[in-house]
């Protein structure tokens, strides 16, 4: 069951919404939507957090968070695509418990094999 849900914001940031969901082509109410279930579901501290990076108009601070939460975000895509892999058994003879070395020779094993393939232009 959908509930309607009001709020005021200024014009600025009204602006804001209207331009990521035209860039992601999605309505307004779905950023709005998709906003606040992503706010919601953070620890306070990093609402509290990111609520005053923002107030103080701290561009720099959120510069860098925003990388540190794409590099997080980029580690956990990374150990989710080889756990799938590995799930699937493509890592040829690696196994769940394989150290990074492991996963470093099965990389250029599996690069040096895609080299060969491929024809040379």
């Amino acid at each position: 069951m959908a509930t309607t849900l009001s709020t005021n914001i200024d014009d600025k940031m009204a602006q804001k919404v209207r331009i990521v969901a035209e860039k992601e082509n999605r309505s307004v109410s779905n950023i709005v939507s998709s906003a606040l279930m992503v706010f919601t579901g953070l620890p306070k501290d990093v609402r509290d957090t990111l609520l005053e990076l923002q107030s103080r108009q701290d561009a720099d601070g959120i510069r860098r968070l925003s990388r540190a939460i794409m590099a997080a975000v980029s580690r956990l895509r990374l150990e989710t695509a080889t756990e799938h892999l590995a799930d699937q058994q493509l890592f040829g003879s690696l196994d769940h418990k394989a150290d990074e070395i492991d996963l470093l020779e099965e990389a250029t094993r599996l690069t040096e094999a895609t080299r060969q393939s491929k024809p040379r232009r």
